[in-house]
């Protein structure tokens, strides 16, 4: 676009000619014709002459300086835009090697790790950390071995650790290390925090002077990540398609990955290899909107050669073998990370009974999961994709999201207004959005939706309002469309036994935009302030 408008800015015809007048007998000839008498022939019609014009201009003798600019700028933006797409391809980023945490409980830990130039085997040692001190002797892990098939990455988990301890783990071979604190006793620890939010994508904004593998928002949001105890990533890690995709061949979903790993874990970014981070799979990492009808080959490569051992392995187990949906505990709380992907209907079927984005079997595991937790003051539920259907609007594909699946997600609705204290974190739409959902009868409790992104990507113009409620089902707390680096961070504190309290902090570019606080307890029927919340 900037190409067209500043090519015809700049080419317009010399002010001093008459007209442009056709030839005779020839359609696609034409000729400038000056008040000197002077002819220049130009020849309209042919798209390569079109092409010509527009991108190096349309030469003028009597104003060089012009056509000079003209031609500088639009060389200019026809580098940015290669160098936008395509610089990434320079920086392969084979040599990468990093350590950094994955799913961590009261008594183990898993790390993940990528080592493509050390002597294999080799071993990573573990040391018990007490007020900055040593307190006993290091020590050995089973080796690790490394192989080319996963990329020269391992995932180590470590067992029968101590809770609420603080440990590093280190290797001499790969000069890393990764510090980090099991998870503690629910009776000697009442607060915590986790972060959430999905979609970043490495060199935006764009800069020609910056690497092409640097992601600003890690180092805007470092101490965030420090005060965290961990980190649920609601996907788009990778923009495997953007603006398309430049292979389906799993050597260059790797290469993502490792570009996205070498700016996490550059020198400085220890907060963040120290956090425990899990993933959930969503669309760009594959395809845009993918929903099982792009066939099998670019989910094997995009996923099983990819996506699994750098972001799947270190994830908590799964619910189910080969499955990608997985749930965990932290104090006593549970959170639910679903697979809105791999098991989901076609985007464009039509609604109803038939139609899943979840499975049956994740369905069920899911329904069950919620009356297991239903004595809980707080659930937190994971999907990539927004929960509620207030994104519906001309540019938004409302089919990608649970708008494009009412049925099943009315059923899911029902459920969590039933057994109360639900919350429910989504990304996905470069745009921050709060919803409740006020129960529909008597007993029942509302359920909160909080959707943050992206970390670091584009954001929807101000001007433009994707977010709309149409209803008294999914009302509308907060929307906010700008911020090109945004993150959701969760405070639980758990000090005050009936009613604990869950705050959500919407940051934007650094600062808290946005702030909301749910008051939960452990009894049910409790009114708070004339309005029942969570019991």
């Amino acid at each position: 676009m900037g190409l067209v408008v500043l090519g015809l800015f700049f080419k317009k015809p010399p002010q001093h000619s008459k007209a442009l007048k056709k030839k005779p007998n020839n359609s696609s000839k034409y000729s400038w014709q000056y008040e000197n008498g002077y002819s220049e022939p130009v020849e309209i019609g042919s798209s390569l002459w079109d092409l010509v014009l527009v991108t190096l201009g349309y030469f003028d003798r009597y104003r060089p300086v012009m056509f000079t600019i003209s031609l500088t700028i639009n060389l200019l933006l026809a580098y940015f835009a290669y160098d936008f797409i395509y610089a990434k391809l320079n920086y392969p980023t084979y040599d990468l090697t990093y350590m950094r945490a994955g799913y961590v409980n009261q008594t183990s830990a898993t790390l993940s790790l990528r080592a493509p130039n050390v002597t294999r085997p080799f071993n990573i040692e573990m040391v018990l950390l007490d007020t900055g001190n040593y307190s006993i002797t290091v020590a050995e892990i089973a080796p690790v071995d490394l192989f080319e098939s996963t990329d020269y990455t391992a995932t180590v988990t470590v067992n029968n650790l101590l809770p609420g301890t603080k440990y590093m783990f280190f290797s001499s071979d790969l000069n890393r290390s990764v510090t980090l604190t099991t998870e503690p006793l629910p009776q000697f620890v009442d607060k915590f925090s986790f972060l959430s939010v999905s979609c970043m994508l490495p060199h935006f904004p764009y800069s020609p002077l910056q690497d092409p593998r640097h992601i600003a928002a890690f180092d805007l949001y470092r101490e965030q990540a420090a005060n965290a105890q961990f980190m649920v990533f609601l996907g788009d890690f990778i923009y495997a398609d953007v603006p398309y995709s430049l292979s389906e061949d799993r050597s260059y979903y790797q290469m993502l990955y490792r570009q996205v790993y070498y700016s996490m874990t550059k020198e400085g970014n220890e907060a963040w290899t120290n956090l425990p981070l899990y993933n959930i799979l969503d669309d760009h990492e594959i395809v845009n909107d993918f929903d099982n009808t792009q066939g099998d080959s670019v989910v094997r490569e995009s996923v099983d050669f990819a996506w699994d051992f750098y972001q799947g392995d270190p994830n908590p187990p799964s619910v189910r073998p080969d499955s990608k949906y997985f749930q965990f505990t932290y104090l006593g709380l549970p959170f639910f990370c679903a697979d809105t992907r791999t098991h989901r209907s076609p985007n464009a079927a039509s609604d109803g009974p038939e139609k899943t984005m979840l499975g049956k079997t994740q369905l069920d595991d899911l329904i069950s999961w919620l009356y297991a937790n239903k004595d809980q003051p707080f659930k937190f539920v994971f999907f990539s994709v927004p929960f509620t259907k207030n994104w519906r609007t001309v540019i938004v594909n409302e089919e990608d999201t649970w708008a494009g699946y009412l049925h099943e997600r009315n059923k899911i609705l029902r459920v969590m207004q039933e057994v109360g204290g639900v919350v429910i974190l989504t990304g996905d739409r470069h745009e921050a959005g709060s919803v409740e959902f006020p129960p529909q009868k008597h007993g029942d409790y509302p359920v909160y939706e909080f959707s943050t992104s992206p970390f670091q990507q584009y954001a929807t113009p101000g001007f433009y309002i994707e977010f709309e409620q149409f209803d008294q089902e999914d009302v509308m707390l907060n929307y906010i469309s700008g911020g090109k680096q945004k993150l959701g961070q969760f405070d639980v504190d758990l000090s005050r036994k009936h009613q604990p309290i869950l705050t959500y902090n919407l940051w934007i570019d650094g600062k808290v935009a946005w702030q909301y606080t749910i008051v939960g307890y452990t009894k049910r029927g409790t009114s708070f302030n004339g309005k029942r919340l969570f019991w």
